[in-house]
């Protein structure tokens, strides 16, 4: 049966950084993110190793979402928004240095593919987005919600060794590749159960979303406890099932972002969230009482209900299905996952 083990965001950029540098011609290398800096932190030593990867003749493929050349924050707007075919902008723009550092490893044979590009003039950059986190390294996939961003964040990966889902992720990939978004990829949002846990992927249909679905429905059968850890405060259907949950008598905490660590405009977005939920809403009130106001920005998208977990690059937020946004999560009632989970919970439990 796989082993799924859990890594924290540093242990993860770690592992990737040390097993790429190592990787020859037999290997393969996949990175699907949402975001990607090769300038920043440890993501320099990231990029010297997918070098020397390619220079062993490595087969290395970037899967990338356009929002990097749509939208940074600050905010700044990048050249696809206004759809100009070329990138080339100042020298000093992190859209010119991130398109730089692509060539560069696609003239030493990566394969890159920039995903969901838009199709018109200022698109907006938060709409039909590949969200999914995801990097495989031969029969090893890790899938979570770290963007190789590196910064403060309090962030996990899940590592998986299993033939079974390296070999339908590699072929996934491959038709993302020629397709171009995970919406023309599948038909419909995937279910597909291996040994001791379920794979769902949202294809990206607006208002539509399996994952947001299933943490519904595992919500509405908890009835001893839920956890649940989001970057912003949960909105819609999912906020009245936990508040239901906790009227009922099930013990609840949500652990978030306080809005002011959001940038802007998002600080103010989340501000008025929060205020409408418990205000006008009228959510419980002990249901806000676990924000995270440390420096670190909380990014780990974590529901566990009873014996079960929902783990992945799912915000929980009715936002990005309404956008139509890829993600890719699991659910598993594995005891070592899910202790696995909770132990990186109490890692910065102390932050609230």
């Amino acid at each position: 049966m796989p082993v799924l083990d859990l890594l924290d965001k540093d242990q993860y950029i770690d592992e990737l950084i040390q097993t790429t540098k190592l990787l020859t011609a037999k290997d393969r290398l996949i990175i699907l993110t949402m975001s990607l800096d090769f300038r920043v932190g440890r993501g320099w030593q990231l990029f010297q190793a997918i070098k020397t990867a390619l220079n062993a003749k490595t087969s290395v493929v970037i899967l990338l979402d356009a929002n990097n050349f749509m939208f940074q924050p600050g905010p700044k707007i990048g050249p696809l928004f206004y759809r100009r075919q070329n990138v080339s902008l100042l020298n000093s723009s992190s859209f010119f240095k991130l398109k730089e550092d692509l060539l560069q490893l696609e003239k030493l044979g990566a394969k890159v593919k920039l995903l969901n590009q838009p199709t018109r003039p200022f698109s907006n950059p938060f709409k039909g987005r590949n969200h999914i986190k995801l990097t495989i390294i031969n029969n090893i996939c890790y899938f979570g919600g770290v963007n190789l961003i590196d910064n403060l964040s309090i962030d996990s990966m899940m590592r998986v060794k299993d033939d079974n889902l390296s070999n339908f992720l590699f072929d996934f990939t491959q038709r993302l590749c020629l397709k171009g978004s995970v919406k023309l990829c599948l038909q419909e949002d995937l279910q597909k159960k291996f040994d001791n846990y379920e794979l769902l992927i949202d294809k990206g249909e607006k208002k539509q979303s399996i994952i947001f679905e299933r943490a519904i429905k595992n919500i509405n059968d908890a009835r001893h406890g839920i956890i649940l850890t989001c970057q912003f405060f949960p909105d819609s259907r999912l906020i009245e099932a936990l508040n239901r949950a906790y009227l009922r008598g099930v013990q609840v905490q949500i652990i978030y972002n306080a809005p002011t660590k959001h940038d802007f405009p998002f600080n103010i977005v989340h501000g008025l969230l929060v205020v409408y939920m418990r205000y006008i809403k009228k959510i419980s009130p002990d249901l806000f009482h676990h924000q995270i106001k440390d420096k670190k920005f909380l990014h780990a998208k974590i529901l566990i209900t009873d014996d079960r977990v929902i783990y992945g690059s799912h915000n929980f937020i009715y936002a990005g299905v309404k956008y139509g946004t890829s993600e890719l999560a699991i659910e598993s009632h594995d005891k070592f996952v899910i202790n696995g989970l909770m132990n990186f919970i109490k890692s910065f439990y102390d932050l609230v």
